[in-house]
């Protein structure tokens, strides 16, 4: 006889189209949304790029924490952004179309050259 706990974790598997898709391998599922990525970053300009769905959330966000010495600037499909100096955290954001669409998540130094430190986290709400 087999008892289940109301505390038991359920794991669903979810194939890769219903995630969103990028070439790195740091994709989780959350109940309210997709945390798509999350981790550390030092060396040039960074960008990735992920396939998404409005069916996970209206929206896209792109948060950094700039952990170098160096002014950071983020954009998602290279409009708006932000700059943000050594120690300064926020985010940007953007609206997800109805169609799947790949967008990119780009963050490089202020200024010509360099290199970046930076903690970051992407997620659709």
């Amino acid at each position: 006889m087999l008892t289940i706990s109301i505390a038991t974790v359920l794991i669903i598997p979810v194939s890769v189209n219903f995630m969103a898709q990028s070439k790195y391998s740091h994709q989780v599922i959350t109940l309210h949304g997709i945390d798509i990525a999350r981790g550390t970053y030092s060396g040039g300009q960074f960008i990735d790029k992920y396939r998404v769905s409005k069916r996970n959330g209206e929206m896209l966000n792109f948060w950094i924490k700039n952990t170098g010495n160096t002014d950071i600037k983020i954009t998602i499909d290279e409009k708006g952004g932000a700059i943000f100096q050594p120690g300064e955290q926020g985010h940007i954001s953007t609206s997800v179309g109805f169609f799947a669409k790949t967008y990119e998540f780009k963050a490089a130094p202020l200024h010509n050259g360099g290199n970046i430190r930076m903690e970051y986290g992407l997620s659709q709400r």
